[in-house]
């Protein structure tokens, strides 16, 4: 009886986190989110329930994913590779697809992980934002010794919403993830002003 009733109190909370789900505007997911964006950088392990109160909180305040999302990109290599969260790290932007003129940005260079998470966007074009999360992590499956780990400081909800823009060059972890480079917080406000639709 208690195994059953348990049962029926999961059916029904999956229920109701689907109808929040789509109430929210996210793209069809299965039972096993327990994140509204997986790679959210201040996600806590709070499981199926806390996601279903997150929600909760996010339909009733009308939460929108914001139009640009700074999204952290580290890559480590060599099979004694150093923990994430220190040194270097590479700046990805999401780009809402229609809040930002996606065409106009620069285009990105052949064979690089960008491009290869093109799929059928087509060379010169960005990558779309779930197809590059994907092939960023499908790499490690055909090396021992390479490792990514993708962080976003903002929460996304649909990928498939987004594309990727490289920031050129390499900033420190710390001031990325505390918002404190000056040279990065330039560059986006810049490129907002050059390519953000009125």
């Amino acid at each position: 009886k208690e195994q059953k009733a348990e049962e029926k109190k999961r059916e029904e909370m999956n229920r109701e986190i689907h109808e929040l789900e789509k109430q929210l505007g996210l793209a069809e997911r299965d039972d096993s989110y327990t994140n509204y964006d997986p790679l959210y950088i201040g996600n806590k392990q709070e499981g199926r329930e806390g996601y279903w109160s997150d929600l909760k909180k996010k339909a009733a305040s009308g939460y929108k994913s914001p139009d640009l999302i700074w999204m952290i990109k580290e890559v480590k290599s060599g099979l004694c590779a150093p923990r994430f969260g220190y040194g270097d790290c590479q700046v990805l932007l999401l780009l809402q697809k229609d809040c930002y003129d996606i065409l106009g940005c620069v285009p990105i260079e052949r064979g690089s992980l960008e491009h290869i998470g093109n799929g059928s966007e087509g060379p010169g074009k960005l990558p779309r934002a779930d197809r590059y999360v994907k092939a960023a992590y499908e790499m490690m499956t055909f090396s021992n010794d390479y490792a990514v780990r993708l962080q976003t400081l903002s929460e996304c909800g649909n990928y498939q919403d987004y594309y990727v823009y490289a920031v050129p060059g390499n900033f420190q972890f710390s001031d990325v993830e505390t918002g404190m480079d000056e040279r990065l917080k330039k560059f986006i406000a810049d490129f907002q002003r050059k390519y953000k639709k009125q």
